[in-house]
């Protein structure tokens, strides 16, 4: 496990170097580039078995060596993720559980937030028509959607932390991404949009729009803007059907009645 630890850090680091250090020379960051590129999908499994030794264990029997080396990994991963060199399919194709181990890991109390920040690099990323249609159908499946309902339902059933409102803000921001950029890839590019996942979709952001705290609410509304202003999407059966809950939603969460319309204005700005 140190080894394995010292391995993934010195990686986590180099990958930042070659991002970030202005120092290196065209030459040397090409260099870099290659050296990674070659062990790649040797990382990715090495990661991959390193994180499912956690999901196997469980919090109460995850060892602090091990916990160590899975931070690494998961630092790895958000680090590498969000590079554009690094091709993210390798993630959340068919024959990887990255994505799925990733999933499971949100239910790890220690290692949750940074399962969550690397799902979030992921779900930023600009990528082809037919990844967006295959990371979609991965993000919008019952059982992930389910789970995210369920995580966000125990998080707001009791006080909530600065700890666990963070996490659920980051969730909440990897799902408007996956709407912003992965569905509206997929019609842009003409791709058949899957109807009743999209449904559960709507519904579930609908749940976050409902949320008690504004923090978490003002995520959502860029996703609606957003939507209601793409013309390939605007007339949307199922989106329209949601409008008017929608606007129910605005009007219970951010406005209150015989409120003055500086105290309304207030609200808002705080979006």
């Amino acid at each position: 496990n140190t080894a394995g630890e010292v391995l993934l850090s010195a990686m986590a680091r180099l990958v930042e170097d070659i991002e970030l250090d202005s120092k290196l020379t065209p030459a040397r960051r090409s260099d870099l580039l290659r050296s990674v590129g070659l062990c790649k999908d040797q990382l990715v499994e090495m990661i991959s078995c390193k994180l499912q030794c956690a999901v196997d264990k469980g919090d109460n029997q995850l060892s602090n060596p091990l916990l160590m080396t899975c931070l690494s990994a998961l630092n790895l991963l958000s680090a590498a993720s969000s590079m554009t060199w690094f091709h993210v399919r390798s993630l959340y194709d068919k024959s990887s559980h990255v994505c799925t181990i990733l999933f499971l890991l949100l239910r790890n109390n220690t290692l949750r937030q940074s399962a969550a920040d690397v799902l979030y690099n992921i779900a930023a990323r600009k990528t082809t028509a037919n990844d967006n249609l295959q990371f979609t159908n991965f993000m919008l499946h019952d059982e992930c959607m389910k789970m995210v309902f369920d995580i966000s339902n125990e998080i707001c059933s009791v006080p909530i932390d600065d700890d666990a409102n963070l996490f659920l803000k980051t969730l909440c921001r990897v799902y408007v991404s996956v709407g912003e950029n992965h569905v509206s890839g997929i019609i842009r590019n003409d791709l058949v949009l899957p109807k009743e996942p999209f449904q559960k979709y709507l519904q579930l952001m609908m749940i976050f729009y409902q949320n008690p705290r504004v923090s978490i609410r003002s995520i959502v509304v860029d996703l609606w803007v957003h939507f209601l202003n793409f013309n390939q999407l605007k007339e949307n059966e199922d989106l329209l059907m949601v409008v008017q809950h929608l606007v129910q939603a605005t009007m219970k969460n951010f406005c209150k009645p015989l409120e003055p319309a500086e105290d309304v204005l207030d609200q808002f700005e705080l979006m």
